[in-house]
């Protein structure tokens, strides 16, 4: 809990701790740039030789893990996680929060969520795969497109 009295969430980055400080500030100051109400905030954080820590807003009733619809593939057939792993998720997670979709909600002929998205990227673009509360904002197409990629990219 700070002074003020706010409720935080403190979380150790172990896979972090070899990047040197500017990088980690760096990727830090991006991700503090993702602003979106499916998104707790980045408050704070903390770079020293041993450790990397990144203070968030708490959010209360339940946590992360039970929230998420899917699954990495290695954590599925009960592998150890892996950065590769983190990576795949946070592409995952991006890709829900652009289309509005779970991977249990794509079509069916698409294995999984990222097929999805990339089939519709390849064929035949639009609008379509995007949430419609997006859509509803008739702005910032660029930047979903540069989030698609990046999504995809790791996935």
């Amino acid at each position: 809990m700070l002074e003020s009295g706010s409720d935080v969430a403190v979380k150790g980055l172990e896979e972090m701790k070899g990047l040197g400080k500017k990088e980690f500030i760096q990727q830090t100051d991006l991700l503090g740039m993702i602003k979106h109400e499916n998104l707790v905030e980045i408050i704070s954080f903390n770079s020293s030789k041993d450790e990397k820590l990144i203070i968030y807003e708490h959010v209360p009733n339940g946590n992360l893990f039970s929230l998420l619809s899917g699954k990495t593939p290695e954590f599925a057939q009960g592998k150890k996680l892996t950065k590769k792993a983190d990576l795949y998720y946070f592409g995952v997670v991006l890709l829900e929060i652009i289309t509005g979709k779970v991977p249990a909600q794509v079509d069916a002929s698409a294995d999984d969520l990222s097929d999805w998205v990339q089939s519709a990227v390849n064929n035949d673009w639009s609008t379509d795969i995007l949430d419609v509360e997006i859509v509803a904002e008739k702005k910032g197409y660029d930047g979903m497109l540069k989030l698609i990629e990046i999504a995809l990219e790791r996935t």
